[in-house]
C-alpha cells in the first residue's frame, strides 16, 4: 500500500473521529446537572489545602491565610483570564467580606494578602507572611501532578484539538517556567514541596516524550 493510500486512511479516521467527538462533547455538555469540570473551584480548594498546610508552625494567621485562599480568585470564577484579576479578586473580596461584617481590619489584611498573590515568580519575599504563604500555595497547585491534570483538562475546553505529541512538547516548554516557580519559594516546607512536585513534572515530561517519540513502545 503506497503513502498515498495510508494518507487517504489516516484523513478518513481524522475526520469521523473528529465527528464523533464534538458529537459526543456537546451531548455531555448540554445535558443538565454538574459540570463536566469546576476547574475553578477544584484549583482553589486545592490552594486552600496548600495554605493551611504551609501556615503550620509559622507566625501566620491561619483565619487570614484561609479566606485569603478561597477569595484569591474570587474575580474570575471561570478558566478565562481578568485583566489584574488579584486586584479585582481583592476589591470583590473586600465588597464580600464587608458585606459580612467581618472586623474592617481583618478584611484590609485579607484584601492585602489577595491582592499579592499575582505573578508566577517571585524577586523578593512577599509581606505579610500571609501573603507569601498564599502566594506559595496558588503557584504550588500549578506543578506536579495536580498541575498537570488540571492542565489536560482545562486544554479540552480553551485549545481543543490537542494532541499527544503537542502535550508533550507543551510540558518541554513548561518546565523551565516550572524550575522558575520552584525558586521563588521561599518558606521551607514550600521549596520542599516544589522540588518534589517539580520532580514529579520532568518524570511526567520524560515519561511521556519517551513514549511519544516510539521509544517506550
Amino acid at each position: 500500500m503506497d503513502e498515498r493510500m495510508l494518507a487517504e486512511i489516516r484523513q478518513f479516521v481524522k475526520s469521523t473521529t473528529e465527528k464523533a467527538a464534538t458529537e459526543d462533547w456537546t451531548k455531555a455538555v448540554s445535558t443538565r446537572g454538574p459540570p463536566i469540570y469546576n476547574y475553578r473551584y477544584d484549583h482553589v480548594k486545592e490552594v486552600v489545602k496548600v495554605a493551611a498546610a504551609l501556615t503550620e508552625g509559622t507566625a501566620a494567621e491561619p483565619a487570614t491565610v484561609e479566606a485569603a485562599a478561597w477569595l484569591h480568585d474570587a474575580a474570575k470564577p471561570g478558566i478565562g483570564g481578568v485583566k489584574k484579576h488579584a486586584e479585582a479578586s481583592a476589591e470583590l473580596a473586600f465588597t464580600i467580606l464587608s458585606e459580612m461584617e467581618v472586623d474592617s481590619e481583618q478584611v484590609e489584611r485579607i484584601c492585602d494578602v489577595v491582592r499579592r498573590h499575582a505573578g508566577l515568580t517571585l524577586d523578593k519575599k512577599l509581606e505579610p507572611i500571609e501573603a507569601q504563604i498564599v502566594w506559595e500555595a496558588d503557584k504550588l497547585v500549578k506543578l506536579g501532578m495536580t498541575g498537570f491534570i488540571h492542565y489536560i483538562l482545562n486544554t479540552v475546553v480553551i485549545t481543543p484539538g490537542k494532541t499527544l505529541r503537542s502535550l508533550s512538547e507543551d510540558m518541554a516548554t513548561f518546565l523551565p517556567l516550572a524550575e522558575r516557580i520552584a525558586a521563588s519559594m521561599v518558606t521551607e516546607r514550600a521549596k520542599k514541596m516544589a522540588a518534589s512536585r517539580l520532580d514529579t513534572l520532568r518524570h511526567i515530561a520524560e515519561a511521556l516524550n519517551t513514549e511519544i517519540g516510539g521509544a517506550g513502545v
